[in-house]
């Protein structure tokens, strides 16, 4: 589980920090600023609202550099470090394939990219706000320092299932089945649940 807590900075911003991938950003200023991290070549443009915003904002192992722009071209740089803090207990991110399909989902626009690959970017971003929100819930509830531990990104598993066989089955079969593969693929543990997604939608 990564570290949760609140840096206070000088002139304004708070910095809480929800997991390995992500961090909220709040400001109090009021009038317009903008973020730029370093190495990253990002700069967003914020407009306070009730002297405030919030951002999330990507963090990686180590010191993240970020600067800070005020309307008046004032500029402040404050540093993040971030060192992820592993938990006994965690969650595995899994996309299931079938054996006669290559992981394609449905779509409402045809140029999406609909790839497996795709789906386990979709899905880690997911579990990065997800991450965020319990952090931030569970702050406010009392317990600070606290979230979801997602220690691996999403992965592609190939079930030995096919499209037909998974459609005909009900959800109960379903996940008997799945989470028979799974475990006797060594991916469920005593302290590590799998929160898998399936591809076989129609």
């Amino acid at each position: 589980m990564p570290n949760t807590n609140t840096v206070h900075l000088r002139l304004m911003p708070n910095i809480s920090r929800a997991g390995p991938y992500g961090s909220s950003l709040a400001c109090n200023l009021e009038f317009p600023c903008s973020l730029s991290k370093r190495k990253l070549f990002f700069s967003e443009i914020f407009v306070a609202k009730d002297g405030a915003f919030k951002h999330v904002a990507r963090l990686f192992r180590g010191i993240n550099i970020f600067n800070l722009t005020l309307a008046n071209n004032r500029s402040f740089m404050f540093t993040v470090k971030f060192s992820p803090r592993r938990q006994k207990h965690n969650f595995r991110l899994v996309y299931l394939v079938y054996h006669d399909s290559d992981g394609h989902f449905q779509t409402q626009k045809p140029e999406d990219d609909c790839s497996a690959a795709s789906a386990c970017r979709r899905i880690d971003l997911a579990a990065t706000i997800v991450q965020c929100y319990f952090a931030q819930s569970l702050r406010d509830a009392g317990f600070p320092g606290k979230s979801l531990d997602f220690p691996e990104k999403c992965s592609v598993f190939q079930s030995a299932l096919t499209l037909k066989e998974a459609w005909a089955m009900t959800g109960q079969e379903l996940w008997s089945a799945h989470a028979r593969e799974l475990l006797e693929a060594g991916l469920g543990r005593d302290n590590t649940k799998v929160l898998a997604f399936t591809s076989a939608t129609r």
